[in-house]
């Protein structure tokens, strides 16, 4: 498929390299100070906070996680069609949406909180999490503003604030509340405070990006001729026609990104149900959770937010243009889109396999050999969501809000009717959940992608996209695998202490890996436009075309 707006494209895909970096960092960030996290609250701990963090993740998606793509998509097709004045309106109803949607599911989670978890010493956790809900809801609504305006800076600024106040007040309370338990030895009250730590440690960071954002927002006002929405001519719609306008749009994606997130807190009721019907050793049973919610996890949801990354920059552009009927110009954007995820996604999950036992004892020492085959069976996951978070984008970005919502629950009855009986039938325990959240990401995948076919006409492009990035991946993986082994165990052996070792060896590994990826990719496919916006990559572009134009 060939692509004619050089221009137009290559802004899109700076925009989403640039949210790209900064969304892994955020994941990094997480992954990192979970670390220190773990060994403060240990994996008990950890099982309390996910008892609490999951409810308050359901929550939260329905009163803010999607607000900023459904409001940039609102708000970029009105701005593409000349009507201001609507868009603008669209901004200070989502504003209001959120202020009372937010602020009842807050007090209400406050007051229910003895309800709504698992576990009586998550209800601490899940009390101090309950204003974060209002306040992301807020900052939600300023990210989808600015999205909506075709500038990614400040929500990507505002999240990596928001992950480095998190961590490091995660880990501050998290130290200063246990110490209240360490001199008796109450190994239940350190987990539970915590777990409650790292809840006023996540309130923290989303009250400083809010303030970072509220005080952009504001300087940004004063100057009108270069951040406003100016006013039109164009006819606004009423205040009533404009919060159906948004009603009719969030709902289902609402419920949509709901489902595509209620696998989780799906399978951990469900888990831990089961758990107490066949009568297991639940503390022990819930440490494996643990391992499950806190190791596995944040390392598989660092690739995905290369996907996620995507989505936020690919919505506004595709529902500028499908509103400018532009089909080909959609076409093109859903192509560089796929093509720039896969190229990042499918080394990282190939990579996380790969190195999953050096990168687990690097950053959780003594990891349990359970979270080594999870991350090392979870990694095709990664590729599937990748694909589908994508798909799931483009299709809301295009106005078929619905198609994902259906989807979703096709997905989820499918992993129902499986997970169902793996844990109440076998002993598979968590490799269950992990077998469940493949078929899950599989099936979304499959139906995201036939609906897209269906509904544009649009034909995925396979050897730019996925072939020539797997047979480069599975080249590196072999490569990382085997300057791991050479720097841990042949040279740095004993002279050194083994998660020094480990460390260095990971980062030769992953050097030695990603040159031979990106090696292997240039000479097989053509990747330039998304490889040299890289700075350190972009060197590697220019020295291949002076080779090619000596060569001609």
């Amino acid at each position: 498929m060939g692509c004619k707006m050089k221009h137009g494209n290559n802004r899109f895909v700076k925009q989403a390299m640039f949210l790209s970096i900064v969304g892994i960092l955020v994941k990094i960030i997480g992954v990192a100070y979970g670390v220190p996290l773990t060994n403060i609250i240990g994996d008990l701990g950890n099982t309390y906070y996910s008892s609490a963090y999951y409810v308050y993740s359901i929550i939260l998606l329905i009163c803010s996680y999607s607000i900023p793509m459904g409001l940039s998509k609102i708000m970029s097709e009105r701005i593409a069609t000349g009507q201001h004045r609507t868009a603008n309106r669209v901004f200070q109803c989502a504003l209001l949406y959120v202020c009372l949607v937010g602020g009842g599911a807050s007090l209400l989670t406050f007051i229910f909180a003895d309800r709504i978890v698992d576990f009586k010493q998550s209800i601490i956790t899940m009390k101090i999490l309950a204003p974060t809900i209002f306040l992301s809801g807020i900052l939600s609504v300023f990210r989808g503003y600015y999205q909506a305006k075709g500038t990614m800076l400040p929500t990507a600024i505002s999240q990596l604030l928001e992950q480095l106040v998190n961590a490091a007040a995660s880990i501050w309370f998290a130290i200063t509340w246990t110490r209240l338990f360490l001199l008796n030895g109450n190994n239940t009250g350190i987990a539970e405070y915590g777990a409650a730590g790292g809840a006023a440690g996540t309130g923290a960071g989303v009250a400083v990006a809010l303030i970072f954002i509220l005080i952009l927002f504001c300087v940004n006002r004063g100057k009108p001729k270069k951040n406003s929405f100016a006013v039109s001519d164009t006819a606004a719609l009423s205040y009533k026609e404009t919060f159906k306008l948004i009603f009719a749009m969030l709902t289902p994606v609402i419920i949509s990104t709901c489902l595509y997130n209620f696998v989780g807190i799906f399978d951990m009721k469900l888990y831990f149900k089961i758990i107490q019907i066949k009568s297991l050793d639940i503390t022990a049973d819930a440490s494996l959770y643990g391992i499950f919610s806190r190791k596995y996890s944040p390392l598989a949801n660092v690739p995905i937010a290369i996907a996620s990354s995507m989505v936020a920059a690919l919505v506004p552009v595709i529902s500028t243009a499908y509103a400018r009927k532009e089909l080909q110009v959609v076409k093109c954007r859903i192509n560089s889109g796929m093509k720039y995820s896969m190229l990042f996604v499918i080394p990282a999950a190939f990579g996380l396999g790969a190195l999953a036992e050096p990168i687990l004892n690097l950053l959780f020492p003594n990891s349990d050999i359970l979270a080594v085959h999870l991350l090392q069976i979870g990694s095709v996951s990664i590729i599937l969501y990748g694909v589908s978070t994508v798909l799931n984008g483009v299709l809301q970005g295009i106005g078929k809000v619905n198609v994902p919502l259906k989807n979703s629950g096709i997905a989820l009855m499918i992993h129902m009717a499986v997970i169902i009986p793996l844990l109440l039938f076998t002993d598979l325990k968590i490799y269950a959940l992990i077998a469940t959240v493949i078929l899950y990401s599989l099936t979304i995948c499959i139906l995201n992608l036939f609906a897209v076919h269906k509904t544009l006409g649009y034909v995925q492009e396979i050897k730019q996209t996925f072939c020539i990035p797997i047979l480069s991946a599975i080249a590196m993986s072999l490569a990382a695998r085997i300057s791991y082994q050479l720097i841990d165990k042949v040279l740095l052996s004993g002279h050194l202490t083994p998660r020094i070792s480990c460390g260095i060896g990971v980062i030769f590994a992953v050097a030695a890996g990603a040159f031979i990826y990106f090696f292997t990719v240039l000479n097989l496919g053509d990747y330039e436009e998304e490889i040299r916006r890289f700075p350190i990559l972009r060197l590697v572009v220019i020295k291949k075309r002076r080779s090619k134009q000596k060569t001609v």
